[in-house]
């Protein structure tokens, strides 16, 4: 992994709104695609979030791949290990098997809310899910 935390970090606060990170090139991940996070780095926030994802993305099955956001109603910056996949087809199946709510559209640049059956969108509401989320919940590669 040659990017540090640091730098990761400093991408997010200049994507507020959600950014994919490449690690091996230090750099924002561009289109055509899709990302979509792993369940093992859901609500990893702050620095110690930070390493925490990085250390999951540059490890076994990971894809040396960071996704970040930052969540205004609790003032942090989010960060997840995600899987980058070429068609929204293959990124929508993923991310029900990851209990996401959302994949992030890399060429678009933003976060498509999805509807995987079980996860609780909404807090509160056991069992169901809520298509229009609220603005800044975001757990497919971050919103």
């Amino acid at each position: 992994m040659a990017t540090s935390a640091a730098v990761v970090q400093a991408i997010a606060q200049q994507n507020p709104n959600g950014v994919s990170i490449d690690l091996e090139k230090g750099r924002i991940l561009e289109g055509p695609g899709y990302c979509v996070a792993y369940d093992a780095t859901q609500n990893q926030f702050g620095h110690a979030g930070c390493v925490f994802a990085m250390n999951h993305a540059a490890g076994p099955g990971g894809s040396n791949i960071v996704g970040a956001w930052f969540n205004p109603g609790n003032n942090n910056y989010y960060f997840d290990s995600v899987k980058k996949y070429t068609t929204r087809e293959a990124a929508v199946e993923a991310a029900k098997k990851e209990q996401q709510i959302a994949i992030y559209d890399l060429q678009r640049r933003v976060v498509e809310d999805i509807m995987t059956p079980g996860v609780n969108a909404v807090p509160g509401s056991p069992g169901t899910f809520t298509p229009a989320l609220a603005a800044g919940r975001k757990r497919a590669h971050s919103v």
